[in-house]
């Protein structure tokens, strides 16, 4: 992926595009599970296919929408 873009992954591909149309041209990607974020913060870690890090994001409570 180039700098600057962005990689949606869900577990339901349509239910994604029904809720955000303009998802629709985005870069998508549907897998059969998510693990659990929870509200209070977290990190999520990205592995390339060797295992190796790719990518690490840290959240909090402040970065979860409201619904």
């Amino acid at each position: 992926m180039p700098p600057e873009s962005y990689l949606a992954i869900t577990t339901d591909l349509n239910a994604l595009k029904l809720s955000y149309p303009k998802s629709a041209q985005g870069n998508l990607l549907q897998i059969s599970s998510l693990p659990s974020y929870p509200i209070g913060g977290g990190t999520v870690i990205l592995l390339n296919p060797s295992g190796e890090l790719a990518e690490s994001f840290e959240y909090d409570e402040a970065l979860h929408h409201h619904f």
